[in-house]
């Protein structure tokens, strides 16, 4: 599906907007200090927490716009839990090893969140079509809102 016009326009600056209200991460002023692979990993595990409060705060946001449809919310707790086994089981693939630190040497910690993170700001961006709705006409837009009708 291909989105045009001025409803996705307004969507993504409202996207944006959202994305840069949040305070900045934490571990901004951390990558410049980090001179170990601890401290490296710190860093990362700080922006992988980051990008979980924000996701945190793009569900609570959902959940409130559609606090009147049961269906949906038990809908979104099920996918969310799916998305966070899916995520997991991705990981475990990408590092199978029993004792990972050994088999993938100490990078291991600071690419396991690196990479968690890249998932849930890609998880982030599949819910913003909750956020923002649809083209008024969407005939397949299911449970996502016209983006006009979206109460923010």
């Amino acid at each position: 599906m291909t989105r045009t016009g001025a409803g996705f326009g307004a969507g993504f600056l409202l996207v944006l907007t959202f994305w840069f209200s949040q305070p900045a991460l934490s571990s901004d002023l951390c990558w410049p200090e980090a001179f170990t692979m601890r401290a490296l990993e710190d860093c990362g595990l700080a922006e992988s927490a980051s990008a979980d409060e924000y996701l945190e705060a793009v569900l609570r946001r959902i959940k409130a716009i559609h606090a009147d449809d049961p269906v949906f919310l038990e809908a979104l707790a099920v996918n969310q839990k799916a998305w966070e086994s899916y995520r997991d089981s991705q990981l475990h693939l990408r590092f199978p090893a029993a004792d990972p630190r050994v088999e993938y040497g100490s990078i291991y910690g600071m690419c396991v969140t690196g990479i968690r993170q890249q998932m849930t700001e890609k998880r982030i961006d599949e819910l913003g079509l909750w956020l923002n709705g649809v083209q008024e006409g969407n005939v397949c837009g299911g449970s996502v809102i016209g983006g006009e009708n979206v109460r923010h």
